[in-house]
């Protein structure tokens, strides 16, 4: 009972690193949390069959900070309460991204690309339902859009992201996303999202002793649809459900619920 106290006394939580290409204001914080339930029916390639249904919640923490108009740094937190760890630490990831582009001030596009690293403890790393590769996990990445404006605000955008990554053990695996956002007046926000991740491993089966994504030949693809709130200067509350379409050696039938809060401030 009292690790549920815990994510009513945390901020809502934060989403994995920004991978939108747009930077936000200038020697702006913002702080970006999330929580996330997910149940799924059943993981695809295991052995034996793991047909039992699980429920799973996961809490994020996140600080961006673009420190110039060209760069942004990220530093995040995640929480998990799975099936295998009740609430506990999973993992701690450190983001820095260039803009190269930016089609806000006439370039064509804008695009961004950067390098990412995250720490994982063996204990996540070994839970089949938080999908993290090993325990030191590089990335290398890049995202570009475009945004359409009405008056003063934009009213449309198109995005995509795509990375590569490897871990201390294991074969590389890559990430994509593409993205379909709207806004109205700056207040109402939604999206739809599609992404999905493939990973090279040799392993097709999940045995019994599964430690690890880094060496099994895994992949999924999900669907995202949110509406986000803005309050003005008090930030944005968001609600999101996902979908997963496609799970090969991954957990399969996942349904996810979040809801996040994005703060921008300064001192």
């Amino acid at each position: 009972m009292i690790r549920w106290i815990w994510f009513f006394l945390l901020p809502v939580a934060v989403v994995g690193f920004e991978e939108q290409p747009w930077f936000g204001d200038v020697y702006e914080f913002n702080w970006l949390s999330k929580y996330t339930y997910a149940h799924y029916g059943s993981v695809n390639g295991a052995v034996p069959s793991l047909d039992k249904s699980s429920d799973n919640h996961f809490l994020y923490l996140d600080l961006e900070f673009p420190f110039s108009p060209d760069w942004d740094a990220e530093l995040d937190l995640h929480f998990a309460d799975t099936a295998q760890e009740s609430f506990n630490y999973t993992s701690t990831g450190f983001q820095v991204r260039h803009l190269f582009w930016d089609d806000i001030i006439g370039d064509p596009i804008t695009f961004v690309a950067g390098l990412s690293f995250r720490y994982v403890p063996h204990w996540s790393v070994t839970d089949i339902a938080t999908p993290y590769y090993g325990a030191a996990n590089f990335e290398g990445q890049c995202s570009f859009g475009k945004e359409f404006d009405h008056f003063e605000f934009w009213r449309f955008r198109l995005w995509g992201f795509a990375a590569l990554g490897v871990a201390n053990i294991g074969s590389p695996w890559m990430r994509a996303k593409l993205a379909f956002e709207g806004n109205v007046e700056d207040r109402h926000k939604w999206a739809i999202q599609v992404e999905g991740a493939h990973s090279f491993g040799r392993k097709v089966l999940l045995s019994p002793d599964f430690n690890g994504y880094a060496r099994v030949r895994s992949k999924n693809i999900d669907i995202t649809g949110s509406y986000g709130y803005t309050f003005g200067p008090w930030g944005t509350i968001r609600l999101y459900y996902t979908r997963r379409l496609l799970a090969k050696r991954f957990p399969d039938r996942v349904n996810a619920y979040s809801v996040s809060y994005l703060l921008p401030f300064s001192f």
